[in-house]
């Protein structure tokens, strides 16, 4: 299971829902209609006419790009949840860039007016200009998967992509371990005796991708907190002169790409939770 990244993890959903709730509070201002929220349950249940699905995904999902059309099949669930996640990770990872631009162009501007003053050299200003441009080109590359990927839902799906929900996999529809989960998997009546193998097989790989992914997680929770902490340190080291511009600037880029890292390993393992969970006929608890 996904666990909660602390203090911070808390700190960045509550801005997250902020923005939520003035976005909705903006659009009644102005006399435009609310949009309403969707959970990944309900575009589902929308892409399927609401007919239910009749045949389970056996075979491995295939890699996830932005398709021009509504997927079909029977994985089709799983490569929409993907690009459901994928929307909601990228406009996270998206915050977390446009806040550190905030911060670069107030460490920019003190520094162009320590050059001014005599305190600071020129190449330092040349420095911050450089890292403000570094992750104006981040935010231009996640800006464009955002809109693609709301694209999609507004036109495609037919859904309202600005009121998406983050779903939760619940400690009950979980299963305690890989043996566990292919039980389950043994059990489903729908899916073929002889489709049994190759469900299987499928269910064995995204089992030992979510044993890495889960680990990948739990490594980086640690480091991040621990970057973050270092460039708090050094930010105040650099107010009283101790460090310079350089220094400084590499310990927030730091910190930043590995809360980002640690953003995209949180909704990696959450969307092989929501595979798996579909494999074994089990979304619907997660939603």
């Amino acid at each position: 299971m996904i666990r909660p990244r602390g203090k911070q993890g808390v700190r960045y959903r509550g801005i997250f829902q902020f923005c939520g709730a003035l976005l909705i509070g903006l659009t009644a201002g102005l006399g435009l209609p609310a949009a309403k929220a969707e959970t990944l349950a309900q575009v589902l249940k929308r892409a399927d006419g609401g007919a239910g699905r009749s045949a389970p995904c056996i075979f491995p999902t295939p890699a996830v790009a932005v398709p021009g059309e509504r997927p079909h099949g029977p994985c089709s669930a799983n490569i929409i949840a993907a690009i459901y996640l994928d929307l909601l990770r990228d406009r996270e990872r998206l915050e977390i860039v446009r806040a550190t631009i905030t911060r670069q162009r107030d460490l920019l501007a003190a520094v162009q007016r320590q050059v001014e003053a005599g305190i600071s050299r020129s190449g330092d200003s040349l420095l911050a200009e450089i890292e403000m441009k570094y992750w104006q080109r981040r935010e231009t590359q996640l800006t464009s998967a955002v809109l693609h990927a709301e694209y999609f839902f507004s036109t495609v799906m037919d859904s309202e992509p600005s009121g998406f929900i983050r779903p939760d996999v619940p400690p009950s529809a979980w299963p305690a371990d890989e043996t566990v989960a292919l039980m389950a998997l043994a059990e489903r009546e729908t899916i073929p005796e002889k489709d049994q193998p190759a469900a299987q097989s499928a269910l064995k790989h995204l089992w030992i991708d979510y044993e890495a992914a889960r680990r990948d997680y739990d490594l980086l929770q640690p480091m991040q907190a621990f970057a973050a902490d270092l460039a708090r340190a050094t930010g105040k080291q650099y107010e009283i002169g101790q460090v310079g511009t350089a220094t400084l600037q590499e310990r927030y880029r730091d910190a930043t790409l590995l809360h980002d890292a640690l953003v995209s390993a949180e909704y990696r393992l959450l969307t092989l939770q929501l595979d798996i969970l579909e494999r074994l006929g089990r979304r619907a608890a997660a939603e």
